[in-house]
């Protein structure tokens, strides 16, 4: 597949490919919670290594992962043996992902995937002199690019369920929102 607009032009924002891959492994990730299963950990292991494949930014749907934990209930007898088994079928997940992605870094290309890093990751330093620098003047960008982009009904309706999400305490929504702000957070920085 030739890559998108986006990819050519370096934009930090998440491409169609990307975040779909992205909502995929959502699904599947929420899917993995309920049933802790190997086949649903192979799925969402292929999937995840997909969106790696498709640009680096597919890193942030191995980061939202434990985001999933919040749909996950908290009836304490059943809390350990659960959780070992999420832990294992994660493990599995992200061995598969791992490969798939290890595997692209054998193509000769491989070089040029990472070339806009530079732009886009800091090293510790300058993060310890300038830690919101690259933050606010963002949260400013978006605060003028979502108007711009959606339509006030849109974020009206967003801006509610969100609410109604944090009021109501529902675990698969709190889930959803996570998975939605982590990569969004992870751009902005």
């Amino acid at each position: 597949m030739p890559p998108t607009r986006e990819a050519q032009s370096g934009s930090p924002i998440m491409s169609p490919r990307p975040a779909a891959f992205s909502i995929w492994s959502l699904n599947v990730g929420l899917l993995l919670i309920q049933h802790p299963r190997f086949d649903l950990a192979m799925l969402l292991g292929y999937l995840l290594g997909g969106g790696l494949l498709v640009k680096p930014t597919g890193l942030s749907s191995i980061l939202a992962l434990p985001a999933t934990l919040l749909a996950f209930p908290v009836a304490r007898k059943i809390l350990d043996a659960r959780l070992f088994k999420i832990g294992l079928v994660w493990g599995v997940a992200l061995l598969i992902s791992f490969i798939i992605y290890n595997i692209l870094r054998l193509g000769p290309g491989f070089s040029g995937l990472n070339t806009r890093n530079q732009d886009y990751v800091f090293t510790f330093d300058e993060i310890k002199y300038r830690i919101w620098d690259p933050f606010i003047p963002h949260l400013r960008d978006l605060a003028d690019w979502w108007p711009k982009l959606l339509t006030w009904p849109v974020l009206i309706a967003v801006t509610l369920g969100v609410i109604r999400v944090l009021w109501e305490r529902n675990r698969l929504g709190l889930a959803i929102l996570a998975w939605v702000l982590i990569p969004l957070l992870i751009q902005m920085t």
